[in-house]
C-alpha cells in the first residue's frame, strides 16, 4: 500500500482508539496522533505509527 491508502486518526481517546484498532485489524495502515503522546503511543504496539510531524491544522500537542 502507498501513502494514499493510509488512514490518519487524529484523537485517540474514547472514540478514536477503538476506531484505530478496528482499522488496524482490517489490515489498513494507520497513523495515530493525539494531543497527549502517550495515548497515541498505546496504538503503536497494535501496529499504528506516529506521524513524522504534527498535522497542519491540529492544535499544538502537549508533547511537542
Amino acid at each position: 500500500m502507498d501513502t494514499a491508502d493510509t488512514v490518519a486518526v487524529l484523537g485517540t481517546g474514547i472514540m478514536g482508539a477503538p476506531m484505530a484498532r478496528n482499522l488496524l485489524g482490517a489490515g489498513l495502515p494507520v497513523v495515530v496522533w493525539n494531543r497527549t503522546r502517550d495515548k497515541a503511543e498505546r496504538l503503536v504496539s497494535a501496529g499504528g505509527r506516529l506521524p513524522r510531524r504534527r498535522p497542519r491544522r491540529a492544535p499544538p500537542p502537549e508533547w511537542s
